[in-house]
């Protein structure tokens, strides 16, 4: 029997991103884990990620592209949904998360259906949510004054779902100086350029002079990288799922991670990881191997230039979120498929979770009863 999806949103923005971040679109290569304690995974059905940092202080930015001028996706936002790189970190100064407090929206998804979550631990925006030893900007510098992840890893254990952690490759602060903040100039880490003709933007979206960053440079950032892998992977117990995501080809970052913890599940973003992913769309035809679609739960009233919604990854304060019917729906047919669907939530500024997101929770529960 054939099982039709539900119609998949065009994958503009999703292109666009991966292309500026130097993901290369061909060569993915997934193969199954043969560790007994990874196997989970092929039958968890529903994950929940959580998308969360500097911007939703704003409240209407996403993370991290919102600094990056030029987007076309979002154009029709602008400028209400964009900064200067330089105004978006400062954004750090008014992060006061005092009312983190995840075990009950951890709670809440595991009683609706969740079996693992993913945190975003870094982004692109190079803000650590824990106190890295490897980095000068995260809420070691900031008045947050406390680690993020802990608690969520922590909450996670006590409801008895599985601990996934999202690690960005790309640092953009701390490639500022060498990195072009205007998207039709941008061309990946190693500094290539889509458009010679198109005018380099700095941290203050001004016309600049660029230098590509040196040989010496990368390989400090990927020594930054590899660092975080060991924090993250030996400061807070089992983690059971890491979530790569932009920058290039890196086996060495996956073999690094398994020698730490060796039953991780990893993904194929920028790497030969176990499992692939289609996002903001579903995918086309059965997978050959183990697959996830991840997809915004939020709804934005933004719309591409083809007409599909926008979708935003972090905190929007119109808190608005599609039913959860369309969920149950879109769920019950990618596990005909052995898909997983992994659905990004944002908690507000002070780290409480919208109540919406505890009533979709409640109305997902009895969708899925």
């Amino acid at each position: 029997m054939t099982t039709t999806l539900p119609s998949a949103a065009p994958q503009d923005g999703v292109a666009g991103q991966h292309a500026a971040l130097g993901m290369r679109p061909e060569g993915i290569v997934s193969s199954r884990p043969t560790h007994p304690e990874a196997q989970w995974f092929g039958t968890a059905g529903l994950g929940l990620m959580v998308h969360w940092g500097l911007p939703a202080v704003h409240g209407n930015l996403e993370t991290s592209w919102s600094m990056i001028a030029n987007t076309p996706w979002d154009a029709a936002g602008a400028p209400g949904n964009k900064i200067t790189p330089a105004e978006y970190w400062k954004l750090a100064a008014d992060f006061r998360p005092e009312n983190f407090a995840p075990n009950d929206w951890i709670a809440a998804a595991a009683r609706a259906g969740f079996r693992y979550a993913v945190f975003v631990a870094m982004h692109h925006d190079g803000y650590t949510m824990w106190p890295s030893r490897s980095s000068r900007f995260g809420v070691q510098s900031t008045p947050v004054g406390r680690d993020l992840v802990g608690p969520y890893v922590e909450a996670c254990r006590r409801a008895g779902i599985k601990v996934g952690l999202y690690l960005s490759p790309p640092d953009w602060h701390f490639d500022r100086k060498h990195m072009s903040f205007n998207y039709r100039s941008m061309g990946g880490l190693e500094g290539n350029r889509k458009d010679p003709t198109v005018p380099m933007f700095d941290e203050h979206h001004r016309p600049a002079v660029i230098a590509p960053p040196s040989a010496d440079h990368l390989a400090e950032r990927r020594q930054l990288f590899h660092a975080r892998i060991r924090e993250l992977l030996t400061d807070y117990g089992r983690i059971d799922l890491l979530w790569f995501d932009g920058g290039t080809w890196d086996n060495d970052a996956r073999d690094l991670a398994l020698s730490i913890q060796p039953h991780l599940v990893i993904n194929s973003r920028i790497c030969a990881g176990h499992f692939e992913s289609t996002e903001c769309g579903f995918p086309a035809e059965p997978p050959v191997t183990w697959m996830e679609t991840c997809y915004c739960w939020q709804t934005c009233d933004l719309l591409m230039p083809n007409g599909a919604p926008v979708e935003v990854w972090g905190y929007l304060d119109r808190e608005t979120y599609k039913p959860a019917r369309w969920v149950a729906d879109a769920y019950r047919k990618l596990r005909n498929w052995n898909v997983n669907f992994l659905l990004n939530v944002s908690p507000r500024p002070d780290g409480t979770m919208p109540p919406i997101v505890y009533q979709r929770f409640q109305e997902l529960q009895k969708e899925l009863a």
